[in-house]
């Protein structure tokens, strides 16, 4: 819609259809979100301010993009399992020279062609969508923490930008060898733009260095959330004893760990509380009422949290370590803290992480 109504420079008058569409889509999108937006303003979810203050962690900024960039590609780079990496020519690296490619001819040619005055056919819809997720994708994901999973998303809009690319290639071929090829004017810009795409793919990524490949995440080993959790857990039973018949067996706080989160939450009983918490602010109130076990659950995600080690020096007096767990997380999720380069310090492979199950004092009401 976008393309259409700035570059249909053919169409004369109001088309009331294009703003019938636009306002469609705007009814839709405030429709959509007002459920979300009404559920924030419950009391105890904080309104939208929390949401931008979580989301504000993740945020590095303008400063980290290119590391950031850089760090992503390795990370994808260390997953290509389809064993086409020659040195570090990767499968992502190469759907990036694709996409920069044939999205970009498809620019250029819309500039050209509303240059001549000729009309956009909406048919090419679906390029347009391309271009927008791929370059939006590409300009947002390095702004974030550079975890793997944040990657995917960039890495999907990527395999499809490539197939605009191997088309544009082919496209150009077919016309080479036809008789009624354009000039030699396009076939240079093509030619110089591939040659922009292929440098600036390289600029971009740099160098990076994987001592060896992590393969296919499916080989690995994934179940080390579900084994910590489960040892939480029986810890935890140790500790409160049996509290079976209680409404509320034991209240379990998980600070920056959502893995483990989900798994306490599909193994813990019915009467044990399980929920994630930002603040330690829980640790220095005391309960109003007749309190119960209360356990806090870090890991090495609030061991590197600055704003995590400012709290817990202040309440540190009312916690007592219950239990320090010791496992070897998968590659996928050690990708969230360490660089694949660093292999190169660690024998090839990652150091074992430690999940420190704290057991909150509690002070009861005079």
């Amino acid at each position: 819609l976008l393309v259409t109504n700035l570059f249909h420079v053919k169409q004369t008058g109001l088309n009331l259809d294009r703003w019938r569409c636009w306002g469609v889509m705007f009814i839709v999108a405030v429709v959509v979100w007002l459920p979300s937006w009404f559920d924030l303003q419950d009391p105890s979810r904080g309104g939208y301010a929390a949401v931008a203050a979580n989301h504000s962690g993740y945020l590095d900024g303008w400063s980290h993009w290119l590391p950031n960039f850089r760090r992503q590609f390795e990370n994808l780079t260390w997953w290509d399992f389809i064993g086409s990496r020659v040195d570090y020519l990767s499968l992502p690296l190469i759907c990036l020279i694709l996409s920069l490619y044939g999205l970009g001819i498809r620019v250029i040619g819309l500039i050209r062609s509303a240059s001549r005055g000729e009309i956009i056919s909406e048919q090419t819809l679906s390029g347009w969508v391309a271009v927008a997720w791929v370059s939006s994708l590409l300009l947002v994901t390095p702004l974030y923490r550079p975890y793997p999973r944040l990657a995917l998303p960039l890495f999907m809009s990527l395999l499809i930008g490539a197939a605009f690319g191997i088309e544009s290639i082919t496209r150009e071929i077919r016309t080479l060898r036809s008789a009624d090829s354009p000039g030699s004017s396009s076939r240079s810009v093509s030619l110089a733009w591939g040659v922009v795409s292929v440098t600036l793919s390289f600029v971009l990524v740099g160098r990076p260095t994987i001592p060896g490949e992590g393969g296919a995440v499916w080989d690995k080993h994934r179940a080390s959330a579900e084994e910590v959790a489960t040892q939480i857990l029986e810890n935890c039973r140790e500790v409160t004893g049996d509290r079976s018949s209680a409404s509320v067996a034991c209240v379990i706080y998980v600070y920056s760990e959502p893995a483990i989160y989900y798994q306490l939450c599909r193994y813990a009983p019915a009467n044990v509380l399980v929920a994630p918490v930002a603040n330690l602010g829980f640790v220095a109130q005391p309960p109003a009422r007749e309190p119960v076990p209360i356990f806090l659950v870090t890991g090495p995600h609030a061991a590197r949290n600055p704003e995590y080690q400012n709290q817990i020096l202040k309440v540190e007096g009312r916690l007592t370590i219950l239990s320090s767990i010791q496992t070897e997380v998968s590659d996928l999720v050690s990708l969230n803290l360490h660089s694949p380069s660093e292999f190169e310090n660690w024998s090839g492979s990652f150091p074992k992480e430690n999940y420190e199950l704290c057991l909150v004092k509690q002070v009861r009401e005079n």
